[in-house]
């Protein structure tokens, strides 16, 4: 029976959008906290995906955020390789880099390493965090475009049957602007990986200087 009148929240969007789409609560669940971290989804390829949902509310921004995590889910679902590659550029960067300051702290105290081999190993931490940064905006377009596609495709269906208001006309440009402007955010907010990637010649000239 369809719950009359009722102003969705995020969390009973993304569960009716995994109920059309199919997608059971052994393969994903949907669940909510309060706290002040971005919302995401944990996915997990031999067990149940977890999308957390922060700070949820009814306001519309909200559902546009349970669409965003759904496209996770979906993404990386289809492309189990592409999940692996996300997970595995952020691991790679962090071995680099650790390795890279033991290869310093080595040369400052131990043993004297080639310089040119320090400053390739240098340009392979920063090559690394733009190869990572990459791969991280292309997770995070591809959630918009699953986003904005199942949203187009299913949010009339989904608001029709709980009397909700809103409709993907009233809801489209807002969508669009969020999800654009939540990738042009995270962008900028990559620079810290380039940072963590240069720490390694920041050392470096550090022991040179002092």
């Amino acid at each position: 029976m369809s719950k009359m009148g009722k102003i969705l929240t995020g969390e009973d969007f993304a569960k009716e959008l995994l109920l059309v789409l199919g997608i059971s609560d052994n393969k994903c669940i949907v669940v909510t906290e309060k706290s002040n971290k971005a919302s995401e989804t944990v996915f997990s390829v031999k067990s149940t995906s977890k999308i957390i949902l922060r700070d949820d509310s009814n306001e519309t921004s909200k559902i546009i955020t349970a669409a965003h995590e759904v496209g996770h889910f979906i993404n990386n679902s289809k492309d189990i390789a592409a999940y692996k590659k996300f997970k595995m550029s952020g691991v790679t960067l962090i071995a680099l880099t650790v390795f890279a300051i033991l290869m310093v702290l080595f040369d400052e105290f131990l043993t004297n390493i080639p310089k040119l081999f320090m400053f390739l190993i240098f340009l392979i931490c920063f090559g690394s965090s733009i190869w990572c940064n990459r791969i991280k905006v292309q997770d995070e377009d591809g959630a918009n475009k699953e986003a904005l596609k199942v949203l187009e495709k299913h949010s009339d269906e989904i608001f029709n049957k709980y009397n909700d208001s809103r409709s993907w006309n009233m809801i489209n440009k807002e969508a669009k602007i969020q999800l654009e402007s939540g990738t042009v955010k995270y962008k900028d907010s990559n620079i810290i990986l380039n940072f963590v990637s240069l720490l390694p010649f920041i050392v470096f000239i550090f022991f040179i200087a002092s």
